[in-house]
């Protein structure tokens, strides 16, 4: 969602539905949720809380650990191994994390 219809809704929900939002999915935009929190729609004693969508972080975790073990290869860890390998973080293992996180 558009920053700046996120803030209109949230501006207008007291008036026209006498609600006020305190928790807000987002998927991973922290552009939106900032601006949310930096304007204070409700004032300064109420402030949003942001909530992630659960596929979305998942996904993140799944890429940033792939990307983790592709740009360290040939880097060796202190016990003398590699980060990725047998017994260590293989596509396999990042799959179950991806899936556990989930």
């Amino acid at each position: 969602m558009e920053t700046a219809d996120a803030l209109r809704i949230l501006q207008r929900s007291v008036v026209t539905r006498a609600r006020k939002y305190k928790d807000m999915l987002g998927d991973g935009d922290s552009s939106t949720s900032s601006a949310i929190v930096e304007s204070k729609p409700y004032g300064e004693d109420c402030v949003a809380n942001k909530l992630e969508c659960v596929g979305h972080a998942q996904k993140r975790v799944g890429s940033r650990l792939r990307k983790l073990k592709s740009s360290n290869k040939g880097v060796k860890l202190s016990d003398g191994k590699g980060l990725s390998g047998k017994g260590r973080l293989t596509d396999e293992k990042i799959d179950v994390l991806q899936n556990y996180y989930g």
